[in-house]
């Protein structure tokens, strides 16, 4: 917030060492962390569990900037589609000039689904087993695909409508743009796996598996 309301935008804070400017709760004694709790407005910004799988892989083994060091930690990954016989892949299915081989979307999910200690990241490990969110009474939960809706009703609650200007425009996420084209491959048993394995994070934070399995299945059927 304060580098937004000073116009400094976020990427460099993003780029720069998590937790630089920011104190945890674990800084502060067992007092004033309580104090903080009790009396601090407090909110969470949650993504759909489904979504969140995706914009993982976007950033972690297509598009992002640590991608060559993510493809190489996880290169095993690739051993859950043999089928896929990557090993006649063309060049333009390599990371970069070296021998490493993309990660298929495919391949990650079903990595993901295994469960194997391994392939945990905090990227798209279960938000309820990473960061213990029921243990603090949030104020508000904000979802990123109506993340410009939930700050202004956050906004107008807390009195605060003056700090609206400070956001940058909303831009189209990342994932979702190439959604059905990456979906299409994925079988449904291991959705359901998934819808499984994400389920507290889905009741925790309000999001519903019918609506995003639904859309799934809708792109299944089109391409039948």
């Amino acid at each position: 917030m304060y580098q937004l309301e000073n116009g400094r935008g976020t990427n460099k804070v993003l780029n720069r060492t998590p937790g630089l400017y920011l104190k945890r709760l674990s800084d502060y004694s067992n007092e004033e962390a309580s104090l903080r709790l009790r009396t601090y407005t407090k909110f969470i910004t949650a993504r759909d569990p489904i979504q969140r799988l995706e914009s993982a892989w976007i950033e972690k083994f297509l598009k992002g900037p640590q991608r060559d060091e993510y493809t190489e930690k996880y290169q095993s990954m690739i051993e859950t589609v043999p089928h896929l016989n990557l090993k006649n892949k063309s060049p333009g299915d390599k990371v970069g000039n070296s021998s490493l081989q993309q990660i298929p979307f495919l391949a990650f999910m079903k990595a993901v689904a295994r469960q194997q200690k391994r392939w945990y990241n905090s990227h798209w490990e279960p938000a309820y087993i990473r960061c213990s969110p029921c243990q603090v009474d949030w104020d508000y939960i904000l979802h990123t695909d109506t993340l410009a809706q939930d700050y202004h009703h956050m906004f107008q609650k807390l009195g605060m409508s003056d700090m609206e200007d400070i956001f940058p425009p909303v831009r189209p996420r990342k994932a979702g743009a190439n959604f059905q084209e990456r979906f299409e491959d994925i079988p449904i048993g291991l959705l359901w796996r998934l819808k499984k394995m994400y389920k507290p994070d889905y009741e925790m934070f309000g999001f519903s598996q019918e609506n995003e399995l639904k859309k799934i299945l809708h792109i299944e059927a089109n391409n039948r």
